[in-house]
């Protein structure tokens, strides 16, 4: 009975160990999972940070064109 009693108490004690185990490994799992949602967050802002470059640089484009058209009409007044 002795020998029953210790190997369970062995069983319980590697039990606890490796729940403890599994708990800190999903805590680095989640923490790892955030770091990758930020690291997207980052990569979609740097994205729409140049496109937003990129539609000011049109809208430039354009406003310069307008404002040519505008001289040359009055111009032609």
């Amino acid at each position: 009975m002795r020998v029953i009693a210790e190997a369970l108490k062995k069983a319980k004690a590697e039990i606890k160990a490796l729940k403890f185990e599994n708990e800190k490994l999903k805590n680095q799992n989640d923490s790892l999972a955030l770091r990758d949602k930020a690291d997207e967050a980052k990569a979609l802002a740097a994205r729409t940070r140049d496109e937003a470059d990129s539609v000011a640089a049109s809208l430039t484009q354009v406003t310069d064109s307008a404002r040519e058209a505008s001289y040359v009409h009055r111009l032609a007044l």
